[in-house]
Formats: C-alpha cells, structure tokens, sequence
C-alpha cells in the first residue's frame, strides 16, 4: 500500500482514525474493511467520523452505493466520480464540494441535498428528485436531468471562486 493512502488492512470493527492529512481510496483498498464501514454504518456513525477525520480525503469513484438509504449523510469533499448510486435515498445530504462527475443517479432522491459547488457534470440524473436541493447552475453542465423533479430548486451563484448565498429558485 502506498503511504499517502491509508491502509485498510486493519482488523473488523477497529476502522483507525488517521493522525495526519492521508487519502481513503475505496477503489485501492484490499480489505474490504472501509467499504463495509461506509455501507453498513449509521448514517451518525459515519457523519460522527468524518467530523472527527477532516484532514482525511475520501477517494470512492465508482462505488457501487445503487439503493442506498444514505438520507443526511456527510459526503462533503467526497470523490464519487462515476460511483453508481441510482435509486439511492440521499435525501437532505450534503454533498457540497463533492465530486460527482458521470456518476449514476438515476432515480436517485436528492430533495433537500446541498448540492452546492458539487461537480454534477456529465452526471445521469435522469428521474432524480431534486426538490428543494442546492446547486451552482454551471456544476450542471452536461448533466442529463431528463424527467428530473426539479420543484423548489435552489440555484446559487457562483462566481470566480466564491459561492455566494442567494438562492434563485426554480419554478
């Protein structure tokens, strides 16, 4: 294992909390040890966790999440590129700064999800619910949201680096 990632190589139940900025790479873990944490956890327990590992980058393109019950789970900064999380409950989760680019969320229900600065680029998103979820308009670019419900979308406005505020809402 390289050093800059986190070994997940550790016994059950005993998921080691870091004491320098390292990554989580979901996809070069050769015990399945952090994916069973993500997917079996309580939402509180991994949102507890990840409060306590800020400095962690979490690293999970293409996951397979698809069903999920993950409603108000902390996914800030997560990497979820091309991760497959069609029909998954993320409802009321934050997302923001998370990379979701060509990621499946299909049918997915994103009502209430901060969405803000969140790569959704290239994203299916077809038949999502996304009502009352935040979002940066220009992270929607290419995104395919094809029957998405998109009552009470708030958009915010970006502009260079800084998100600011005030919501637009959709119609």
């Amino acid at each position: 294992m390289l050093n800059t990632y986190h070994s997940c190589d550790t016994p059950r139940n005993s998921f080691p909390i870091p004491s320098e900025p390292s990554f989580i790479d979901g996809s070069r873990c050769h015990s399945p040890l952090f994916l069973d944490f993500l997917q079996n956890a309580t939402v509180a327990a991994w949102n507890e966790w990840l409060a306590h590992n800020t400095h962690v980058k979490i690293r999970l393109q293409g996951i397979d999440l698809a069903g999920a019950n993950l409603e108000g789970v902390n996914l800030r900064n997560v990497d979820l590129g091309f991760a497959n999380l069609r029909g998954a409950n993320l409802k009321n989760a934050v997302l923001r700064y998370a990379n979701l680019r060509h990621t499946d969320l299909c049918g997915a229900d994103l009502s209430g999800a901060d969405l803000v600065a969140a790569n959704l680029r290239d994203a299916d998103l077809s038949g999502t619910c996304l009502c009352g979820a935040e979002v940066n308009a220009e992270d929607l670019l290419g995104a395919n949201l094809s029957h998405a419900d998109t009552a009470g979308l708030r958009f915010h406005r970006k502009i260079g680096t800084q998100d600011h505020s005030a919501p637009v809402v959709a119609s």
